[in-house]
């Protein structure tokens, strides 16, 4: 089934952003910096304070880092699904909660 997700973006073991998804909804984050980013995902059904909770949480990231460059004339993007896509072109790979980004109050979530 469809979840919830939170994205975390983080640069450098340095959480950037971190955004609430709802399931079936699409999120645009802008004024990226220039940079490579290790982008985070958790999905689950039940969502307490800062995340999730329950026995089907998710916590993975994206295996490839992700850069962002802009130029004079362009300014990239970035089109994410957090659902497994047949041929898709970017692997993810399962963490363990040590190994996920802490959001503390300055980098809260925004549920949008």
């Amino acid at each position: 089934p469809d979840h919830d997700a939170a994205v975390v973006i983080e640069q450098d073991r340095v959480v950037l952003v971190a955004a609430y998804v709802r399931a079936g909804e699409a999120l645009t984050i802008e004024g990226i910096p220039d940079g490579t980013y290790i982008v985070y995902f958790t999905s689950g059904t039940y969502w307490y304070g800062s995340e999730f909770k329950g026995d089907d949480v998710l916590k993975q990231r994206f295996e490839d880092p992700f850069s962002y460059v802009t130029t004079s004339d362009s300014y990239p993007g970035w089109r994410i699904s957090l659902q497994p896509i047949l041929g898709g072109n970017a692997p993810t790979t399962e963490v363990g909660t040590d190994e996920f980004p802490v959001v503390t109050p300055n980098t809260s979530i925004d549920e949008k």
